[in-house]
């Protein structure tokens, strides 16, 4: 019997079991294609699809990720796993009871916890790119104006809390300001929104400093990390609002200041969580990102894709009220 307080090592147990391993032990031979991917009928329970399709199941043994092309969605080795058990991938406490599982039939028992977790590598900076420095200041912000408070829909209170709010002076000018912190709490830079189309014609909506690395960054990552998030998992969206939208309604949130994943980013979230719910905009370039972004957070976690009703008119997550987007996640 598993003990309740074994130690697991995701990340470890994901990089010594792969997909491949799973599929053997539950007896399911798949087609091979160039050594690296495999193809078949999907074999995951409950899959309502054509059981014959012998294109709607994915894996990639380099990746270590499936993916259902049909009506599954996808996944690491942990999920797949998870999944081929028939087990509900939206009951949150499975991740972890499933991992001990593996970790027993795979590896042999538990695993001793290491001194210093070897997840902690992933956060690493790239070598081509310095970190960003702590900003020595921080601007005086009017966070009672109407584009904030009325078009946005946040209280002033809040946005004052969190330092965001107008500048009269300065490169921002004119604009409202996001700060924006690394993992460990530290101001590295401010992000302005232009209000005047002249301004936003003249140097674009959204203005970062040129030296800031955003892709070293997770917008409100150092709040998110205060949250249980190996029980509710973590949203992932594009922008500075939906972040916010999703920190108003009560749920760990981060944002990736743009619709691509780095690779750095991806470290930094599978040091956070294994089950992420990603809401990328439903526009043009969100659904073009979506796929490509799926595909890397299943790398390293299980992803759950947080969807838009039909017909609706919304197209990021700072349309809906922070109550409409709790009624997205399913139950």
């Amino acid at each position: 019997m598993k003990k309740q307080n074994s130690w697991v090592d995701y990340r470890d147990l994901k990089s010594r079991i792969s997909v491949l391993d799973v599929m053997k032990h539950f007896g399911v031979e798949l087609t091979t294609q160039n050594g690296i991917q495999y193809h078949g009928p999907c074999p995951l329970p409950g899959h309502s699809g054509n059981g014959d399709n012998p294109n709607a199941f994915s894996m990639n043994i380099e990746k270590n990720a499936w993916r259902c092309l049909t009506h599954c969605g996808s996944g690491n080795v942990i999920d797949l796993h998870l999944r081929m058990n028939g087990g509900d991938p939206e009951n949150k406490g499975l991740f972890r009871e499933t991992a001990l599982t593996m970790q027993e039939i795979f590896l042999g028992g538990e695993m001793t916890m290491p001194s210093t977790p070897s997840k902690k590598l992933l956060v690493c900076p790239p070598k081509n790119l310095e970190p960003n420095e702590q900003l020595k200041f921080s601007l005086n912000v009017k966070s009672d104006i109407p584009y904030l408070t009325n078009e946005k829909r946040f209280d002033s209170e809040l946005l004052s809390s969190l330092g965001i709010g107008w500048v009269g002076k300065g490169m921002f000018s004119g604009r409202v300001v996001v700060p924006i912190h690394n993992r460990e709490g530290q101001l590295v830079a401010y992000a302005g929104r232009g209000l005047k189309e002249t301004d936003i014609k003249k140097r674009g909506r959204w203005l970062l400093p040129k030296n800031f690395h955003k892709s070293l960054e997770l917008f409100n990552q150092h709040r998110a990390l205060e949250c249980d998030l190996e029980s509710d998992g973590l949203v992932v969206v594009e922008g500075f609002w939906s972040t916010l939208r999703w920190h108003q309604a009560g749920f760990p949130a981060v944002g990736l200041m743009g619709s691509s994943l780095s690779n750095q980013q991806l470290g930094q979230i599978a040091t956070m969580t294994s089950i992420v719910w990603l809401m990328l905009d439903n526009d043009e370039a969100g659904k073009k990102a979506r796929e490509k972004v799926v595909l890397q957070l299943a790398e390293k976690v299980a992803v759950r894709l947080v969807n838009y009703p039909e017909d609706s008119p919304h197209t990021q997550p700072e349309d809906f009220t922070p109550e409409e987007l709790l009624k997205l996640l399913p139950k």
